[in-house]
């Protein structure tokens, strides 16, 4: 056992033995530095899946290390930690370093006890993150329908966090989405295990961070299963437009170990191909929820961006809005669009072709038009050669039809996607 040490500019991290109460298990571990700080992480799950538990000290390697690569120079681990993940870990601080070099450093990780976890459960079974939005839907159904050839994983069940996207202190609110997202998952033979978490008290930019904590949250289980599936965020074609941005097809897959992978899924597809899909899955049109700054968390308040832009989808395919999102938008409301990024201007680009393609010419295409301008101007995208992209865009659609039924390597995806 390695000596208890709190050393300047060195992350330890403490695993705790896991308690049971009130039909809980909790799993945690202290995370201490050596400037005196320390954080009591956990994770809070139903206790019938109590075996599906792993006794490793991965998950918190994972849930810390952009703190640990923001805040110290090394990362000791009291526990059991599978030297794949530690391997693996070299190459995901090598790119998050190369992305934010201002926020991050090199840092070296030991642990107590590196070895692999003992190879008893020979399932293939694999779980993933499921929200309730449109991304994880289009996973979770796709996968279920086999639409995804050689890529399939035998996903059995979802993850929903609280504490993620609905605050700790909204139980109710809780309760309420996660009802809705076991009636979609439900209907396709997969559970839901609600779990929760305090993962996002440890600070830093959430749009980085997500990562660890969703990869964490799935290693969780890596006694059960062998895989943890993330849905993908954006597509391959604004790949370059959205780094660094936490959850990405690159750094997702070094979250995993040799045991447990970690397996990031639908980058190439972007909102309207995932949603041509989702129209034919009934649950997922009544229940599906985007929403994360309406007044109430637990459905959409078709008013926020996210809201707006997911209804512009179904237009974009020729659609009306599906009965999750209650009420429609104006031409004022879709003009006034403020985007925050250009990796999200370009999803509505793609709405703008998908429309056009189809020869729609109703009243919001020009309204989509000026809001594209506007937020294209005040991003400076200005010179971004859309043309290009949409060309490339093109390309790859023709030979995915091409190969309808079949699927490129991963490695192959992520290089097509880092050349552009």
């Amino acid at each position: 056992m390695v000596e208890r040490q709190s050393l300047k500019n060195t992350t330890n991290i403490w695993p705790i033995e896991s308690i049971e109460e009130s039909g809980k298990i909790i799993t945690s571990a202290m995370i201490e530095t050596g400037r005196g700080k320390s954080f009591h992480l956990w994770f809070s799950v139903p206790i019938e899946r109590k075996d599906d538990l792993t006794e490793m000290s991965d998950p918190f390697v994972i849930a810390s290390i952009f703190y640990a690569m923001g805040n110290s120079d090394r990362m000791i681990v009291h526990g059991q930690v599978s030297p794949s993940l530690l391997k693996n870990l070299e190459e995901f601080q090598g790119a998050w370093i190369n992305w934010s070099p201002q926020k991050y450093k090199k840092i070296e990780i030991s642990a107590a006890n590196e070895s692999e976890a003992d190879d008893v459960n020979k399932t293939d079974k694999a779980i993933m993150a499921f929200s309730g939005g449109l991304d994880s839907c289009f996973t979770a159904y796709r996968h279920k329908n086999e639409t995804c050839g050689r890529q399939k994983r035998n996903i059995t069940a979802g993850v929903m966090v609280h504490g993620f996207d609905i605050s700790l202190k909204d139980e109710e609110t809780f309760r309420s989405a996660a009802e809705k997202s076991r009636k979609i998952i439900n209907s396709v033979g997969m559970q839901l295990i609600p779990i929760t978490t305090n993962f996002r008290d440890i600070g830093d930019d959430w749009n980085i961070v997500h990562e660890a904590g969703i990869a964490a949250s799935l290693a969780l289980f890596g006694n059960g299963f062998r895989c943890g599936v993330i849905s993908s965020s954006f597509s391959y074609d604004s790949f370059n437009l959205n780094i660094p941005w936490g959850s990405n097809p690159l750094t997702d897959s070094l979250l995993s170990s040799s045991s447990f992978e970690i397996f990031n899924d639908g980058s190439m597809f972007n909102r309207t191909d995932k949603l041509e899909l989702l129209t034919k899955w009934p649950q997922a049109m009544e229940y599906m929820r985007v929403c994360w700054k309406g007044e109430k968390l637990d459905r959409n308040c078709c008013e926020c961006e996210k809201c707006i832009r997911n209804i512009l989808s179904f237009y974009a395919i020729g659609i009306k809005p599906a009965k999750c999102f209650p009420l429609d938008i104006t031409k004022q409301q879709i003009e006034n669009i403020y985007v925050p990024d250009l990796a999200i201007l370009f999803e509505y680009r793609c709405m703008l072709w998908a429309a056009r393609k189809r020869m729609i010419k109703d009243k919001w295409v020009n309204s989509l038009e000026i809001c594209i301008k506007k937020n294209e101007k005040r991003l400076n995208g200005r010179g971004i050669n859309w043309d290009i992209i949409r060309k490339n865009i093109a390309i790859r659609t023709r030979v995915r039809n091409f190969f309808n039924g079949y699927s490129f390597s991963k490695n192959a995806n992520i290089l097509e996607g880092a050349l552009k």
